[in-house]
């Protein structure tokens, strides 16, 4: 964080979770004038150590950005893996829960016209959970890269 501070001197870090978790972290050049934070209740299994989600306390995080054009609400997530990769993945169900309580979160807390909603996904473009992000989120111009 120090070593891009010149760059990027605003940030809000999202501790969530237990164990040493991470978090999320966001860096602006622009002031964030205010923070939130909606956790996920479906998040993996706790016996599933070695997957390590549920211990990491995922959730989506919003940070309100003072931009001199416009006010900008940036969103940030990190949803559950895909451990399968080929076969039946058991967590597919919990990536639609948390792509629809995302969605649902920007919709009742979003005030600007400008909505940046970025991290791992996790998800790839024809994914059901996609899909349920793309229509729940009720955005008017949105891409998924």
């Amino acid at each position: 964080q120090d070593g891009v501070k010149s760059l990027f001197p605003h940030s809000h870090w999202f501790r969530s979770g237990s164990l040493g978790s991470p978090g999320l972290l966001v860096l602006s050049r622009y002031p964030i004038t205010e923070v939130g934070f909606c956790p996920f209740s479906l998040n993996g299994y706790p016996q599933h150590v070695h997957h390590g989600d549920w211990w990491a306390g995922k959730g989506v995080g919003l940070c309100r950005i003072d931009h001199p054009v416009t006010t900008i609400d940036f969103y940030s997530t990190h949803l559950h893996a895909n451990y399968a990769h080929t076969g039946h993945d058991i967590y597919t169900g919990h990536r639609i829960n948390q792509m629809y309580v995302m969605a649902k979160f920007i919709a009742q807390s979003s005030r600007s016209h400008a909505v940046l909603a970025v991290g791992d996904f996790n998800s790839v473009e024809d994914e059901v959970a996609t899909d349920v992000f793309r229509e729940a989120s009720g955005l008017a111009d949105r891409s998924v890269i």
